[in-house]
């Protein structure tokens, strides 16, 4: 009996293909869905193609869905939607518009803190010793206002202290407060 390697490299298959011999056992044990499942990978604009794709008779249903993970922190992205269910057959073995939105965040605390600077330069002292921290202050990232799950904007507590998710990727997390202007808004990011 001899087993068909059908995978290939651009149009040339594989050939990596199995004789069995007459001592081959088989058993009725069910592969899990990750030993034969299908993968690709998106190139740098987030398309993705997945060939050779084979069906039951006239068709199969087959369940799509997205994953990576986040480099140096080991961390699974999240997407919307989680899944996507695709009919594949005979006559539609094309499917376009199964997109997926990467939804991951990282969360970013700190505490804003008010500097006299003339207190600083009259006195000699240390930052540490003049620093009063914010309470009140409004996050935002890139130039917009961050809202909680109820649509009300986040602010810093009484210590000066807050904490928000940022979406993944490269952004700008500023603090505002009427009547003040602040002298660090860091960039930061993650892929």
């Amino acid at each position: 009996m001899n087993v068909f390697d059908i995978s290939k490299t651009i149009d040339v298959f594989n050939e990596n293909d199995i004789r069995l011999n007459s001592n081959t056992m088989f058993n009725n044990d069910i592969p899990s869905a990750s030993r034969i499942s299908y993968n690709t990978y998106t190139d740098s604009l987030g398309y993705y193609m997945l060939e050779n794709v084979r069906y039951f008779q006239s068709g199969s249903q087959f369940n799509v869905s997205p994953s990576t993970i986040l480099p140096y922190y080991n961390i699974n992205h999240e997407f919307s939607p989680s899944q996507q269910n695709v009919f594949i057959g005979d006559g539609l073995t094309i499917n376009q518009g199964i997109d997926f939105i990467d939804i991951s965040s990282f969360t970013v605390s700190g505490t804003v803190y008010y500097l006299d600077i003339d207190y600083l330069n009259q006195n000699n002292d240390t930052i540490q010793n003049i620093c009063t921290p914010v309470a009140g202050a409004t996050l935002n990232i890139d130039g917009s206002l961050v809202l909680d799950e109820n649509n009300n904007p986040i602010s810093t507590d009484n210590a000066g202290q807050f904490t928000i998710e940022v979406p993944i990727g490269s952004h700008t997390v500023s603090v505002t407060k009427n009547g003040h202007e602040f002298l660090y808004n860091p960039s930061i990011g993650f892929r």
